[in-house]
């Protein structure tokens, strides 16, 4: 069983890798001869040059903790109240962050606020090598805040530039960011790999946090060292009650901006959920029988579905089809293939020796293929349904309540993995025929959103919501 787990998960990790990397170099190639203007400009690559490659070792270096987590925990021998309460701290302490972040922007310079993502993310890698519950909860708490800070910031920096700085055209800065999110999801996919062969080499569960620290410390570096400060905004950010007040007077006059909201809700509260307990789900593997299975490997394996699903939402083929409609497609498939997970798991926590660990496995890749599909259906619905809104907005208040209060009361029970995906399963149910009505709703108006260029990375599967669309790594 443990051949066949790890074997399943390298091969297809390395298959759909291979796969993506050969798709885009020949959409690369074939294109290459229409070049525009923002790719000619060598002032505009430079700009580049400075932004991507530190931000992506940031982004790696994140994605590097997300396999390892609940495992590092329940190393510690923690019993499962006190690894959801951990969990759940770091959630919190994102959404608090999150909500006053644009504040922050225009009252500190963005490089101070990047700076203070990095070194927070670097101390609470250094904590989790003890096993104290309060410097665990403590390292929860800077999870948090560097995830709360691991996008507005870094990006708010380089649109500066990009515009006030430099004057290029705002049309350019998709070209920036299609490149960091394909970066970032190719990064995910090796995140897997090498968190499983720095484990796996020196048989230390922690050992990838101390390497998402020693990337940190390099990133930071080249952020301390080669950007500068920035200005100021001269403007003030209205507080955060007044912004969530007018975010929610829109939804409310606008009916088809709230039934997006709503299933935007129901389904970052169900990736919550799957982003926790995939972890606890495959760990019985080697509880029951003694395996030894690689959850880098496995985590690997997750991302390159979720990057192949990112690359069928944006192929041309899907392109003809409205965006709304797939929506609602993928989460109906999101629906059957986390139905599959469902059915495959024990009935009672005493049946876990029965279960069929390669199934459970495969119909967790396919559900983050659905996951490719949502993530930057949703984003494009939402920049053209809701562009007023923030990027974060009112919506992460009931996502983290719904995810956190699930997790808190669901994971201490006895049946605790079935009873947490039947209830992910059933926020997406809700969420399909949200979906449908929607679609139904702007096929009949004559509306359908934009796709966006750019490739959405994958999101995270770790303890916080995804930085790439969303996620970030907790």
């Amino acid at each position: 069983m443990d051949f066949s787990l790890n074997t399943i998960s390298y091969s297809l990790a390395i298959f759909l890798f291979v796969l993506s990397a050969v798709y885009l170099y020949l959409k690369e190639r074939k294109e290459r001869f229409k070049r525009d203007s923002a790719q000619n400009n060598l002032d505009f690559r430079g700009l580049q040059k400075l932004f991507i490659p530190p931000y992506l070792i940031v982004l790696l270096a994140e994605s590097l903790q997300a396999p390892f987590l609940y495992v590092l925990y329940h190393s510690y021998r923690f019993i499962p109240s006190q690894i959801a309460a951990l969990h759940v701290t770091g959630l919190i302490s994102c959404l608090l962050i999150s909500s006053i972040t644009n504040r922050l922007i225009h009252k500190y310079s963005t490089r101070l606020l990047c700076l203070t993502c990095l070194s927070t993310a670097a101390i609470a890698c250094v904590f989790k090598f003890s096993d104290s519950f309060l410097l665990l909860f403590i390292s929860r708490v800077l999870d948090g805040v560097s995830a709360g800070l691991v996008t507005t910031p870094f990006q708010e920096w380089y649109t500066e530039r990009h515009v006030g700085r430099m004057d290029f055209p705002p049309e350019w800065i998709e070209n920036t960011f299609t490149k960091v999110a394909t970066g970032a999801a190719f990064g995910a996919v090796i995140a897997g790999w090498l968190s499983q062969t720095v484990e796996q080499s020196t048989g230390v569960i922690a050992m990838p946090f101390a390497l998402s620290a020693l990337f940190m410390i390099i990133a930071g570096f080249i952020v301390g060292g080669r950007w500068d400060g920035g200005m100021k905004p001269s403007s003030t950010d209205p507080p955060a009650t007044l912004s969530f007040s007018k975010e929610l007077a829109i939804l409310f006059r606008q009916p088809v901006a709230l039934v997006l909201s709503v299933i935007t809700i129901f389904t970052e509260s169900a990736l919550q959920i799957f982003v926790f307990v995939w972890s606890p789900i495959l760990l019985k593997s080697k509880a029951i029988e003694g395996t030894n299975l690689g959850f880098g490997a496995a985590y690997a394996c997750l991302m390159a579905f979720s990057l192949i699903g990112a690359l069928l939402f944006h192929s041309p083929i899907s392109k003809r089809i409205p965006t709304s409609r797939m929506l609602a497609i993928a989460l109906f498939c999101s629906v059957f293939t986390l139905y599959f997970s469902f059915a495959n798991l024990p009935e009672t926590s005493l049946s876990w020796k029965h279960a069929n660990f390669t199934k459970l496995l495969l119909a967790f890749c396919l559900f983050e293929a659905t996951v490719g599909v949502l993530s930057p259906a949703l984003g494009s619905l939402k920049a053209e349904l809701t562009p007023t809104m923030s990027r974060g907005s009112i919506i992460g208040v009931p996502v983290t309540v719904i995810s956190s209060l699930c997790i808190l009361f669901l994971h201490p029970l006895g049946d605790a993995q079935q009873s947490l995906i039947g209830t992910a399963l059933g926020l997406l149910i809700m969420a399909a025929f949200l979906g449908i009505l929607l679609d139904l709703v702007l096929a009949s108006r004559g509306r359908e959103a934009p796709r966006p260029l750019s490739v959405s990375a994958p999101r995270p599967i770790s303890s916080l919501p995804s930085v790439h669309h969303s996620p970030s790594q907790g």
